[in-house]
């Protein structure tokens, strides 16, 4: 059984140091398939604000400050959705978290953790995956063409489609990242990228 827990942010702006998470997806991730789900929407009203990730988002500062969780509870709601679904895995009991791009992603998961207090290090394993590299990687190797290194570019090569409204909403982005995960190891196990995987394969090579 390989679980993992993908995710995505929608913040403020683009530096942790003074931005926060203003909405958090997460999806269980096990063997090609999506068990679960959460989207959690954050108040976090010591954040400063741009207006261009703002436009981006689209998401309603007035409605977050009266509907959005205080940061203790969101990651409260977190860290219960990670028990519920038993992705906190291993001796250290952490969760592996999967992502696109997450050296952004993570900054702004351990800006909320430090707000409430708690270790994001107790919480979660520091063994990542960034379908990013993956595609970098894959493209280095000739297994993709050049221009697919993007998360929308990806999704669209890999026929990944997201209901109305739902791209750049956490959610939503942790889904599709979730199903491109899946379609890049459905790659690997192609019959013509498995031949050159075989170990007698290679031993010919060699």
């Amino acid at each position: 059984m390989n679980r993992l827990l993908v995710v995505d942010t929608e913040t403020s702006g683009l530096d942790p140091l003074v931005n926060g998470i203003l909405a958090l997806g997460a999806v269980v991730w096990e063997d090609g398939k999506i068990v679960d789900e959460l989207q959690v929407f954050v108040s976090d009203q010591d954040c400063e604000v741009d207006p261009e990730s703002m436009a981006i988002n689209g998401i309603d500062l007035a409605w977050l400050a009266s509907c959005g969780l205080p940061p203790s509870d969101a990651v409260d709601a977190l860290e219960l959705f990670m028990e519920k679904n038993g992705v906190k895995e291993g001796k250290m009991k952490q969760a592996k978290v999967a992502g696109h791009n997450l050296t952004f992603d993570i900054p702004f998961l351990k800006r909320l953790y430090r707000k409430t207090d708690r270790s994001y290090d107790s919480s979660f394993s520091h063994r990542t995956i960034d379908t990013a590299s993956v595609l970098g990687f894959l493209i280095l190797a000739g297994a993709l063409p050049p221009h697919v290194g993007g998360s929308s570019a990806a999704f669209d090569y890999f026929g990944i489609q997201l209901s109305r409204g739902a791209r750049h909403t956490a959610l939503g982005d942790a889904i599709a990242t979730a199903r491109l995960l899946t379609a890049l190891l459905e790659l690997l196990q192609r019959p013509e990228i498995a031949e050159v995987r075989s170990p007698s394969k290679r031993a010919s090579v060699g």
